[in-house]
């Protein structure tokens, strides 16, 4: 017998029960008892747990991943792929966009690319690749991100995927930015919140987002009062949308535009509130990230010791991510404290290796600057 399909409202209900729920098996048992349930029903679930999983990375990185880890096992327990590949989307959200683990969330986008592939769903393997992009240029594969961009973009733009669009180009911004292009990633940027401001109240998460990355690119074109305005505004609505991990993103990088100013103790109490709060929701990487920038101000500041103290712990961790980007910044930081303690052998060791590592990866504007 065909199970009878239910409401709307129900498989919210039920969406929202399986999210507040904290033990995987206890998880796993209110799903198993919900199924069967018909294709129509099982994939409306299916978005709502995706949704619900994009939402948490940005809130309770821990429930995240147990959320994509329920939406996986649908696919599993009501042998449907494509829900398969939706928890494995989410999962590469977890890894990539909230725990910093690039080499993870790749794999899991394309796991998920895959499964779209044999399904002949050209649109949703585009839409695996969104968070591809931004995993590729953190660990420094720039020119295969923006190939994957450039194909993805063209599949938007054909099936009128104005929501997908729209992430996606953020993430060719945030790439356009990290290599500092940035005019090519405030048009990128522009061309974002365009779409957003027709899609209304929906987009206004990621319009946020895009408000954050703009902020940054402010900054670095000595915009320092709209970085300052933007950064604030995207403090305020992450905080009204209870997304305390995108808020702290926010004061992280309003103590960056602070740092350029020369407000250095400024800038360190509010990387102090930022890394408190990635610590207290097991985001590591995001954590050594704010200590990078503290050595920044340390070194402003004249404290050489403290940041050698702090140089090993970093640069393993992301040594271990494949953020090799940010172990150049960190030796950069070493190479630097050296100089401050007359010590200019091993300057100009740490110099020599970040400049390495900048060429390695073909970031030309990094290893210049070393």
């Amino acid at each position: 017998m065909t199970p009878s399909a239910p409401s709307s409202d129900e498989v919210s209900n039920l969406a929202a029960a399986l999210g507040g729920l904290t033990d995987p098996a206890a998880q796993r048992a209110r799903l198993a008892a919900a199924l069967p349930l018909p294709a129509e029903t099982r994939a409306a679930l299916a978005q709502a747990l995706k949704q619900q999983a994009d939402r948490l990375v940005r809130a309770d990185i821990q429930q995240a991943r147990r959320v994509a880890e329920l939406l996986r096992a649908l696919g599993e327990l009501a042998n449907d792929p494509a829900c398969t590949a939706l928890g494995l989307r989410a999962l590469g959200n977890v890894h990539a966009l909230g725990l910093g683990e690039f080499a993870e969330g790749l794999a899991c986008y394309d796991a998920a690319a895959a499964i779209y592939g044999r399904l002949g769903d050209e649109l949703q393997e585009a839409q695996s690749q969104i968070g591809k992009i931004y995993a590729l240029s953190n660990l420094g594969e720039y020119d295969a991100a923006l190939a994957v961009g450039r194909w993805a973009s063209e599949v938007f733009e054909r099936h009128a995927a104005w929501p997908a669009l729209a992430g996606l180009l953020t993430n060719v911004a945030i790439l356009h930015g990290r290599i500092s292009q940035d005019a090519a990633a405030l048009a990128q940027l522009d061309r974002a919140a365009a779409i957003c401001q027709r899609l209304g109240a929906d987009a206004q998460p990621l319009l946020l987002t895009i408000r954050l990355n703009r902020a940054i690119l402010l900054r670095n074109l000595g915009r320092f009062d709209d970085s300052i305005a933007d950064l604030e505004a995207a403090w305020a609505g992450y905080r009204a949308l209870g997304e305390t991990e995108s808020a702290a993103r926010a004061r992280q990088n309003l103590a960056l535009t602070y740092f350029v100013l020369g407000r250095y103790n400024e800038a360190l109490q509010l990387l102090d509130e930022a890394r408190q709060v990635f610590l207290e929701d097991g985001r590591l990487r995001h954590a050594m990230l704010v200590e990078l920038f503290v050595s920044n101000c340390l070194l402003q500041l004249r404290r050489f010791d403290e940041v050698l103290d702090k140089a090993p712990q970093i640069r393993a961790l992301f040594a271990e991510l494949g953020a090799s980007f940010e172990v150049g910044q960190a030796l950069l930081n070493e190479a630097t404290a050296h100089m401050g303690l007359a010590q200019p052998e091993a300057a100009l060791a740490a110099l020599a290796e970040a400049r390495a590592i900048f060429a390695a990866e073909g970031n030309a504007v990094a290893a210049a600057d070393a």
